[in-house]
């Protein structure tokens, strides 16, 4: 080659390509050559989760022909169920207790506890992700909607079908009319310029602030009404009595007692019948129940006699230390598997290594268990293992270079995490010192800064592992992105929002869970949108057509409008009286969207997006 020769632009493409190119165009390269791709290809890295799957295919399973791929799908849904497990267990036994017991410190009712952290807790992971791959060429606002659809219309349908409930009036038709307000602003916006300016996001920041304060006011003058009415109750009642009185009365107490079912929030005991009912002593058989309308009555939990069931004063402050110890991070009870059925079993297998893995990294705060779930040994080596796992790992991630995968970075963090012990292990030989083995210390409500945090953050990655192996299948089976988008990537992204949703549900708490399917969604829709177009703006990246929209966008911003109206009709037609009817309904709806993908992938029928103009070479309009 001449040595004067100057490389073109076509040469520095080449130079780059390794570093611009997605790894799942490996599909379309030769068996014999695709490991090589994947070893030098930046994005199979820094596409990489947990697990380098496309690596493993390639190379460490070397698959060879499409058989091969299907064995390798197989293993990975395999894995996916057992992901689905870890989710289960996170959110049904640690999460969700966490929650309750935050809410009830901060006095909040269940519409505003869902709403806020239910809601909050669930959407954060995603506009995260989002502003990860703010530089990506993916049609955000599109499969946000399509999300939204899920989160709303499908999610909330299961829980009005699986525990049928009387809705929150006049909170649910506010929320459904700032969802409208919100996904039409959005919309808007999106449309009126192909790009979002900083005065809409600010706007939309001003929205979504502005339900934040009327929900809030809202409790607070709902617990003033209260007080306004236990005082003319009160009046009332040193007057002679009368029919005319009585009548008032009655009235008054009826509406005290309507307007007190949503003045506060009660750690109820849970109900039996929940998702596996293998502890049942009359069957052993895997059941899974829906429940009628007033089926169960709402039993507070005895907060104090859940602490105090087993305090003695006269016993060591370290008795049997050792046997709860052993007792709380065993993952299968004997007494349950020498009951249970052969699927109970190897649903007991499959659960018992993500239970060991959460006892160790999440202290438990649960009011409904004895004792609060308090084990001295235990809480104590969670202490300093909690903050130094989260630290080495959290640290592997984030901070790790596009060109190294998250697990050769450990012997570059682990030193965060002893940084970490430094502090965090004098602080476990204090409250070993002071505590007792039969009673949690008052302070025990402190290890649910811990709970939440390891919740989440399990919860996330969680369900990031779900949405790359999808990803994953989706480019084996050579499934188009923008499909992938509206049809499977927001049922893994939204899996989490439905285990944690519908666990709220059966646990008592339909109003929290319902109002976290609107107000997590609503969240995506105008803050998560609002930061990520706020971002693009410092950064001067533009809003493209196929960003901001794509060819499904406009399927999503219709059906999710047409949904929502639909509930709006059906919660005042049937006196917000939520049925298993309307639940059936509105998950037949989030399939008649997903057919409706699925035909236009096939190009059977046209989706609602515009034709690009093709304008003839000589046409002078044309310029």
């Amino acid at each position: 080659m001449d040595e004067n020769y100057e490389p073109n632009a076509l040469d520095r493409e080449f130079d780059s390509f390794f570093h611009n190119v997605s790894c799942f165009v490996v599909t379309g390269f030769p068996y014999e050559d695709r490991c090589e791709f994947v070893l030098n290809a930046t994005n199979c890295i820094a596409g990489t989760n947990f697990v380098p799957y496309m690596r493993i295919m390639s190379c460490e399973f070397n698959c060879k022909n499409k058989f091969e791929e299907l064995v390798f799908i197989s293993i990975l849904l395999l894995f996916c169920v057992e992901l689905l497990i870890f989710l289960g267990v996170v959110v049904n036994q640690y999460y969700s207790p966490a929650l309750k017991m935050l809410s009830r410190m901060c006095h909040m009712n269940e519409h505003l506890a869902g709403i806020t952290f239910l809601a909050i807790g669930n959407s954060t992971p995603d506009m995260f992700s989002d502003l990860s791959a703010i530089d990506d060429k993916e049609p955000v606002v599109a499969n946000t909607l399509a999300l939204a659809l899920f989160v709303t219309i499908f999610t909330g349908g299961l829980i009005c079908y699986m525990s049928p409930f009387k809705m929150n009036q006049h909170a649910t038709v506010r929320d459904l009319l700032f969802f409208i307000l919100g996904v039409s602003m959005l919309e808007y916006f999106v449309n009126a310029d192909g790009r979002v300016k900083m005065t809409e996001c600010i706007l939309m920041f001003c929205v979504y602030f502005i339900y934040f304060i009327v929900n809030f006011v809202d409790v607070f003058l709902l617990r003033a009404t209260l007080r306004s009415l236990k005082r003319k109750i009160k009046e009332l009642k040193h007057q002679p009595d009368t029919p005319e009185l009585r009548e008032k009365l009655d009235k008054l107490r009826n509406k005290y007692n309507y307007y007190a079912e949503d003045a506060h929030f009660e750690i109820i005991e849970r109900p039996e019948d929940w998702f596996f009912n293998s502890q049942s002593t009359n069957k052993s058989r895997l059941t899974f129940i829906t429940r009628q309308t007033g089926a169960r009555h709402r039993h507070s939990v005895d907060v104090d006699g859940t602490r105090n069931v087993f305090y003695n004063p006269t016993v060591p402050k370290n008795h049997r230390i050792c046997r709860d110890f052993l007792d709380a991070i065993n993952p299968i009870d004997a007494y349950n598997w020498s009951k249970a059925s052969l699927i109970i079993r190897i649903y007991y297998i499959a659960k018992a290594p993500v239970t060991i893995i959460c006892v160790l990294y999440i202290p438990l705060v649960d009011y409904e268990l004895d004792k609060h779930g308090w084990s001295k040994l235990l809480n104590c080596m969670q202490i300093f293992l909690n903050p130094a796992i989260t630290l080495i790992v959290g640290q592997a991630f984030i901070f790790r270079d596009k060109t190294t995968l998250w697990y050769n970075r450990i012997f570059e963090t682990y030193y965060y995490g002893l940084y970490s012990c430094s502090l965090t292990v004098p602080i476990a030989i204090v409250v070993f010192l002071h505590s007792r083995t039969n009673v949690p210390p008052k302070y025990h409500w402190l290890f649910t800064i811990m709970n939440l945090s390891g919740s989440m953050c399990l919860i996330f990655e969680t369900a990031s592992e779900i949405s790359v192996i999808m990803g994953v299948i989706g480019s084996i089976l050579e499934i188009p992105p923008d499909f992938m988008g509206v049809a499977v990537s927001p049922v893994a992204n939204g899996i989490s929002d439905l285990i944690a949703n519908v666990a709220m549900a059966m646990q008592g708490y339909e109003r929290m869970a319902y109002a976290a399917c609107i107000g997590s969604p609503f969240f995506n829709v105008l803050l998560s949108h609002a930061v990520l177009f706020s971002a693009m703006n410092i950064k001067g990246i533009p809003a493209h057509e196929k960003t901001v929209n794509g060819i499904y966008g406009e399927n999503s911003y219709i059906f999710l409008n047409f949904a929502l109206f639909a509930t709006l009709l059906w919660v005042c037609l049937l006196n917000f009286q939520a049925r298993r009817s309307v639940g059936l309904f509105s998950m037949v709806l989030y399939l008649l969207f997903l057919f409706f993908a699925v035909f236009i992938n096939m190009g059977i029928i046209h989706s609602y997006s515009n034709d690009p103009v093709i304008y003839d070479t000589f046409d002078s309009g044309s310029i």
